[in-house]
């Protein structure tokens, strides 16, 4: 029998592991997208924590890992990269003569594999030496493992059920229903202790419906670790990181794949050349206000200045440039978010001010609760409209639960019922088209 094609063979390979686990009683879903992170999540019974699984599948004796080059192994030994996988499954498929398949599955740790491929390194990086006299530089290659040093690892699907622990005592009824789809909306806030305000929804008909992610059996979002911290990019990429899995957590507990993110936070620094971003400039000629986005070479200054502050022992609640650092915070969600998902940048004040309903700001009295009328009339939810209708929208205080919802139903709305505020596709604020239904 001829060989699989190359994109087939990597689909078989997610397939294949996603069903090993699934027989062994482990949730386990194929993650999409053209320049997806993951390749596997696996997923505990109560969706409360999930393992990112790399998978490589290889019709011959040996695994590429490219270990080296993504930067996972260095001369110091194994790097803390947040971004790693939790798992490694290596699944060795060879095609027969009679239409069958042999099949092998080797399961290692992120550290056992990236061990081992440092051992290898080493080896090969000796005998290098000593033929040419020179050191070997593996970044001029492309690291792999043969079956014969992973045997030992076969069938070790254990470790993965381990570290979940244990399988499901029953599959729940939401991993079987139908998969729905269904948009989030992000409002961006990295507060010390507060939860990630997370809107996840889908349309019913007419009606755009939040799922009610606060509930007491749903997963939790990630906290904040306050705005100093978002001088430590190890901490924010792990905060993205973090929530990505639990978009990843929502969809199974809910049944529904996310199609779109909207994100309320500029999605990339201004351009050099520009005094200000051209979203902002738009939103400027709409009238709405909203806080100067910085160069990259401006926020080298900023976390300079934030830097100094600190070892001076100014009080974090006084950190200079306190409006614009959170927004390291969006570049970062925007950048690993967009490895699985079509993200969308949005603006929940000029999402309402298209609606005709900016007139009274959320932060007054009366101003969440003119704001959700409004967008109620477009997404037929709630009926009627109440602030008390948002308590299972989101996490954190109700304007934020709104400005969730706002930027889900955005996510949520068709390319033509959505207007570009600037130039797509990284320096734009999507809005509602008027009169942008379903």
């Amino acid at each position: 029998m001829a060989k699989i094609p190359p994109y087939l063979l990597n689909l078989a390979g997610e397939y294949r592991i996603c069903s090993e686990l699934n027989k062994r009683g482990v949730f386990a879903t194929v993650t999409y997208g053209n320049r997806k992170a993951v390749d596997v999540y696996a997923i505990s019974d109560r969706q409360q924590r999930a393992l990112k699984i790399e998978v490589k599948t290889s019709q011959q004796g040996n695994f590429v890992t490219g270990i080296a080059q993504k930067g996972f192994i260095a001369e110091k030994g194994l790097v803390d990269d947040p971004h790693a996988p939790d798992f490694w499954v290596l699944f060795q498929v060879r095609p027969g003569d009679d239409g069958t398949f042999a099949e092998r599955f080797f399961i290692l740790t992120h550290q056992e594999i990236c061990e081992l491929q440092a051992a290898r390194n080493k080896v090969f990086a000796d005998s290098y030496f000593k033929r040419h006299g020179k050191v070997w530089d593996p970044m001029k290659g492309v690291d792999n493992v043969t079956v014969a040093d992973v045997e030992k690892y076969e069938d070790q699907w254990a470790k993965i059920i381990e570290r979940l622990g244990g399988p499901a005592a029953e599959p729940t009824v939401r991993q079987h229903q139908m998969t729905m789809d269904a948009f989030a909306g992000i409002d961006v806030a990295f507060q010390k202790g507060k939860r990630l305000p997370v809107a996840v929804c889908t349309w019913d008909a007419d009606r755009f419906v939040p799922l009610p992610v606060t509930g007491r059996d749903a997963p939790h979002p990630p906290r904040g670790a306050g705005n100093a911290a978002a001088l430590d990019s190890v901490a924010v990429t792990r905060f993205a990181d973090d929530t990505a899995t639990y978009l990843r957590l929502l969809e199974a507990h809910f049944g529904v794949r996310i199609r779109r993110v909207a994100i309320d936070a500029p999605s990339d620094p201004r351009a050099d050349k520009l005094k200000r971003r051209r979203a902002e400039e738009a939103l400027d000629a709409r009238r709405v206000n909203c806080f100067a986005t910085p160069s990259a070479a401006e926020f080298v200054q900023i976390r300079e200045k934030v830097r100094a502050h600190l070892r001076a022992g100014g009080a974090k609640s006084r950190l200079p440039h306190a409006n614009q650092l959170w927004m390291l915070v969006g570049f970062a969600l925007f950048e690993r978010l967009r490895h699985d998902w079509e993200c969308l940048e949005v603006f929940p004040q000029a999402t309402v001010r298209a609606l005709g309903a900016g007139a009274t700001h959320k932060s007054k009295p009366g101003g969440v609760l003119a704001q959700l009328a409004a967008v109620a009339r477009l997404t037929g939810w709630p009926s009627p409209p109440t602030e008390s209708a948002l308590r299972t929208v989101a996490y954190g205080p109700t304007h934020d639960r709104l400005d969730a919802y706002l930027a889900a139903w955005v996510a949520g709305l068709q390319p033509d019922q959505r207007s570009a505020l600037g130039d797509p596709p990284h320096d734009v604020i999507w809005i509602p088209s008027l009169g942008a239904a379903p």
